[in-house]
């Protein structure tokens, strides 16, 4: 039986755009499980630009003063190293690092987290070690360097190599303290100046 032509011609133009339709749902698909496949690898590998060093920095204070920096110590005092560790990739505190103080006297301290003051719920996260500076502890410099290691991550902190600057154990009026430091002091600083500003920040003023 014969179709009439304009019916002829609707049928063949309908084959038509049902080919060109499946054809084009098939190649989406198709692209689309490519671009799906795609990132999974890439989440998958490590990025060229991980960086596998933690950021580690810090200073030192005594339990007697109120946060106030200090490197000189005497008798009879605690050292409070306050170190915290960024991992560089987040730009987070790396909380699930181990931190250590690695003394010159072969002592190794190791580090907690906690908030400072501990009881101030909005208070600052970073680690802190205590040692204690006794009448047996010898006097003069005390080298130390901070590392901290977070799974494949490491880290460490070595503080400036400035001899005035140096973490140091002395009494007041101890030899090997002047010796040390006022040696080494630039010409414009007086080290009767030195040791005064040094004994005002080791004995502050008590708070009445």
């Amino acid at each position: 039986m014969l179709m009439p032509p304009r019916l002829e011609r609707k049928i063949q133009n309908f084959k038509k755009n049902a080919f060109y339709i499946g054809t084009f749902f098939a190649i989406a698909m198709i692209l689309g499980a490519c671009s799906n496949d795609q990132p999974q690898k890439r989440y998958g590998q490590k990025t060229a630009g991980e960086v596998k060093a933690s950021a580690v920095s810090g200073d030192t204070i005594s339990e007697k003063t109120d946060c106030i920096l200090q490197i000189r110590f005497e008798a009879d005092n605690k050292i409070i190293f306050r170190i915290n560790a960024i991992d560089p990739n987040t730009n987070k505190q790396a909380k699930s690092a181990k931190l250590q103080v690695h003394l010159s006297t072969g002592k190794v301290l190791e580090m907690k987290l906690d908030r400072n003051p501990p009881t101030d719920k909005s208070g600052l996260m970073f680690w802190t070690a205590a040692y204690p500076v006794t009448q047996d502890t010898p006097t003069g410099i005390l080298n130390y360097y901070v590392t901290a290691t977070d799974g494949d991550k490491k880290g460490e902190n070595h503080p400036f190599k400035v001899q005035p600057s140096l973490l140091t154990i002395a009494g007041k009026d101890s030899a090997d303290f002047k010796k040390t430091h006022l040696s080494a002091l630039p010409p414009a600083i007086k080290p009767a100046e030195f040791l005064n500003s040094l004994q005002a920040i080791s004995n502050p003023a008590k708070k009445v």
